[in-house]
């Protein structure tokens, strides 16, 4: 994920100043605790954890170069509502 939000911060950087980002990406594993996750566990904390990270990172030197900026972060209260179905990561959601 590093390497993609580099080439995209290095492309908006052709296209002028950065004022605004907007982080609203995120994503969800469903499914039975005892069933096994495969590949899924790790998308959750990399999506909704480093993924702002990452972009805040990229993007703060850009905005402060200019002045100054604003970050979004926008969430969800899935992670505090337990469900049958939502595995463990849901505690990750919210940086516990």
């Amino acid at each position: 994920m590093p390497g993609r939000s580099r080439t995209a911060f290095g492309r908006m950087d052709d296209a002028g100043r950065l004022d605004i980002v907007v982080n609203n990406a995120g994503v969800d594993s469903v499914g039975r605790v005892e069933r096994p996750l495969g590949g899924r566990l790790g998308r959750v904390p990399d999506t909704n954890l480093k993924g702002p990270f990452l972009v805040a990172r990229q993007a703060i030197p850009r905005m402060r170069s200019t002045g100054g900026g604003v970050i979004v972060n926008v969430a969800s209260n899935a992670g505090l509502v337990a469900r049958p179905t939502s595995p463990p990561t849901r505690r990750r959601r919210r940086g516990c």
